[in-house]
């Protein structure tokens, strides 16, 4: 009786942690205000030059199917269905890399795979400088990156972003593709609107002062 009553309570409790965990999620993409932040953060970075094609691992490329990638890491942890206009889909995934603990974020639209984020707890310094060292080398063929204010970008137009705040996190964009480029024609829209908004406010303060 007792270890039934406490397979209940477990299940409940985690239960309740993964539901707060997806409505975290919901809220955060749900007004676009997260890829906007991106895509701002995007055009402050410089871009340098791979060779090399940026890809969410190296079977997989942007544009893939929700399908293709479960059929090579299995079930998701979280499944996340239209957490806004733009994303169809949106899974996660929580791995362990060795004596990394990582998650995964992947973003599908009608077209597919358009955006993907890794990031990184409970890091050291040296854990986090291995890291980054083995993203240079893949992609920059060992030279160094100041990922700070630099930003990967391959030769078809999809970029790597990290940054270094409380948690080590990249950011895998697909910049040229059909959802981003939607997505920026939604950013210019906003833009223009709050501009719009400011000139008004402006032109009906010169009137009565």
């Amino acid at each position: 009786m007792i270890p039934e009553v406490l397979g209940r309570l477990i299940g409940r409790h985690r239960y309740g942690r993964e539901s707060y965990f997806s409505d975290q999620l919901k809220d955060k993409y749900e007004n676009l205000s997260a890829y906007f932040n991106l895509c701002s953060l995007s055009s402050l970075r410089s871009a340098v030059s791979s060779g090399r094609q940026i890809r969410c691992c190296d079977d997989l490329v942007f544009d893939c199917s929700p399908g293709a990638f479960v059929r090579c890491f299995g079930k998701p942890q979280h499944q996340i269905k239209s957490p806004n206009d733009l994303t169809d889909l949106l899974l996660v995934y929580r791995q362990q890399w060795n004596s990394y603990k990582v998650k995964s974020e992947l973003h599908f639209a009608r077209h597919g795979l358009f955006y993907f984020n890794r990031t990184f707890p409970h890091l050291s310094q040296a854990q986090k400088q291995e890291l980054l060292a083995v993203l240079a080398d893949k992609y920059h063929d060992g030279e160094s990156v100041d990922f700070a204010a630099e930003k990967l970008v391959d030769p078809v137009g999809n970029e790597i972003i990290v940054s270094q705040n409380l948690v080590l996190s990249i950011d895998y964009l697909d910049k040229q593709g059909p959802s981003c480029t939607e997505l920026l024609e939604i950013l210019g829209r906003s833009r223009l609107v709050k501009q719009q908004q400011v000139d008004r406010q402006l032109a009906h303060l010169y009137h009565h002062l």
